[in-house]
């Protein structure tokens, strides 16, 4: 078995509070139809989930995603993943535990503003696979804690 293969299994057995809090609200296609993915691999990196149909990437960060080193790790990875086609939505774990319908609902919005990949050029899962899409949709989003100054 391949390592990305048994690290993907391992984070779906032990997932995190706020992951284990987002999954039912995405799971068998309960977000408008929309199938999306856990602990997928895309361009090298494994994503916490994604929807292939949109090319959309669901991310949850915790604290430990405040860190500099870590901040900056997560743009760089978000800049290639935009390069290849994905949309990346990022929320704090906060922001999901006290408010999951804010959430759902930018993910709703964000999956009914974006294309299905049958009508578009096809994503890149693999560095170095697909084109860039152009899509002016695309982007780095973070929903602020709403709670927190």
């Amino acid at each position: 078995m391949d390592r990305s293969l048994a690290l993907r299994r391992r984070l779906r057995r032990e997932q995190t509070p706020a992951e284990s809090q987002m999954w039912p609200l995405l799971r068998g296609r309960a977000l408008d139809g929309a199938k999306f993915r856990r602990q997928m691999h895309v361009c090298g990196f494994v994503v916490d989930f994604a929807c292939i149909s949109h090319g959309l990437i669901v991310e949850l960060d915790g604290a430990v995603h405040d860190e500099p080193e870590k901040a900056e790790h997560d743009r760089d990875r978000d800049a290639l993943l935009r390069a290849r086609g994905w949309t990346v939505l990022r929320f704090r774990n906060g922001e999901l535990q006290r408010h999951p319908e804010v959430v759902v609902e930018v993910v709703r919005r964000t999956l009914n503003a974006l294309t299905p990949a049958a009508s578009r050029r096809p994503l890149s899962r693999r560095p170095g696979e697909g084109e860039e899409t152009g899509n002016p949709l695309s982007g780095h989003r973070i929903v602020e804690d709403v709670t927190d100054p």
